[in-house]
């Protein structure tokens, strides 16, 4: 166990703890509302993401990663994706206000007792297990570049967890190759090509698809001799 290991498992024990406070149908509420926001933010993502790559600056990554632009495409993925998280809270928040179910549901909690407290400490750290998830998610992110060598935790929760794993599983199988790639270009030089294998990597696990990166193209965001064979190469399989 890891310096890592701990901090998760200082957020779940948090978690429980504002669970056992709030009560089961208060914590129950939260947490279907925040599976809901992170399935929605998922599958949105692409159309803010798209936006962002194509119009706003590409940034210079340095170290192991040096010249390999494509990888924006992920950066921007995920700051999108975090984008959309943060907005559908606050539509989650705004909707539960609006509507008294809150109220609703702490008059239902409080007739319960001790039974809902210990139910709600369950679904208080299942709710802060998608935080959790979420975070590593993000943090795996190649253009992090992150070590998580050593974690017990992160592993099983990003491939184990059930409905959320199911749900970014291309990403983490991307995750995975890209990290073996990045190995074999650390004693060579060829910037060019280790850009085309990243960018094969994003169309074969649709982080991207073919119209976007022509547009990035045309934008003269992506520069590669070559990617003319890549993006070939999906054409012929979306006909």
């Amino acid at each position: 166990m890891n310096f890592i290991d701990i901090i998760i498992l200082i957020i779940l024990a948090f978690g429980a703890l504002l669970g056992w406070k709030h009560g089961f149908f208060s914590q129950l509420v939260s947490f279907v509302g925040v599976l809901l926001i992170f399935v929605l933010a998922f599958f949105l993502k692409g159309y803010v993401s798209q936006f962002f790559y194509q119009y706003l600056p590409f940034f210079e990554f340095g170290g192991a990663l040096k010249g390999v632009t494509v990888l924006n495409i992920a950066l921007y993925e995920m700051i999108a994706f975090l984008i959309m998280v943060s907005i559908l809270v606050v539509v989650f928040k705004v909707v539960l206000f609006a509507t008294d179910v809150l109220e609703t549901v702490l008059k239902l909690t409080i007739i319960l007792g001790i039974p809902s407290k210990i139910l709600g400490a369950i679904f208080g750290a299942l709710e802060y297990l998608v935080f959790v998830f979420i975070g590593l998610f993000i943090l795996s992110t190649p253009a992090f570049n992150l070590d998580f060598t050593g974690s017990k935790f992160y592993g099983a929760l990003l491939k184990h967890t059930p409905v959320l794993s199911n749900i970014v599983s291309d990403n983490l199988k991307m995750f995975e190759e890209f990290a073996s790639l990045k190995d074999k270009y650390e004693e060579e030089t060829d910037a060019n090509q280790f850009n085309l294998e990243t960018l094969d990597l994003f169309l074969k696990y649709h982080i991207t698809d073919v119209n976007s990166v022509e547009t990035l193209i045309e934008h003269d965001k992506l520069k590669l001799d070559g990617v003319e064979a890549v993006l070939e190469k999906y054409k012929k399989e979306e006909k």
